[in-house]
C-alpha cells in the first residue's frame, strides 16, 4: 500500500464479510456497512490473504443463497417469501452481481 492515510482494514471484517454475503448481499455492498469504497476492498483482497479468502467463502455462500431461492421458485413454493421479498426479484438481482463481479 502506498503512503497516506492509515488503512481502515481490520481482521474482523473477514467474518463480517462472510456473514454479509451469505445473506445474499454482494461484496461491493459490504463497503456501505464499513464506510469505505468497494475499490478499497478490492485492494484489501489483493494485499490481505485472509480477506481474499473471506471474499471467496462469502461468494460461495452467496451463490448457495441464490441457488436456494431459485430452488424455492422451481418447486413452486409460491406462498413462501424470504426476508427480502419475492424470490424472483432477489434471484434476478444476484444473478447480475455474479456475472459482473471482479474475478476472485
Amino acid at each position: 500500500m502506498s503512503a497516506g492515510q492509515p488503512t481502515k482494514y481490520r481482521r474482523e471484517f473477514c467474518l463480517m464479510l462472510i456473514q454479509h454475503m451469505e445473506k445474499g448481499f454482494s461484496f461491493e455492498s459490504f463497503a456501505a456497512d464499513i464506510d469505505c469504497g468497494s475499490e478499497t476492498m478490492y485492494g484489501w483482497a489483493r494485499v490481505h490473504a485472509e480477506f481474499s479468502q473471506a471474499k471467496k467463502i462469502g461468494h460461495e455462500k452467496g451463490r448457495k443463497q441464490l441457488e436456494t431461492i431459485g430452488m424455492m421458485g422451481m418447486k413452486g413454493d409460491k406462498g413462501k417469501k424470504n426476508e427480502a421479498g419475492a424470490p424472483n426479484a432477489k434471484l434476478q438481482s444476484r444473478q447480475l452481481d455474479f456475472h459482473n463481479e471482479e474475478p476472485l
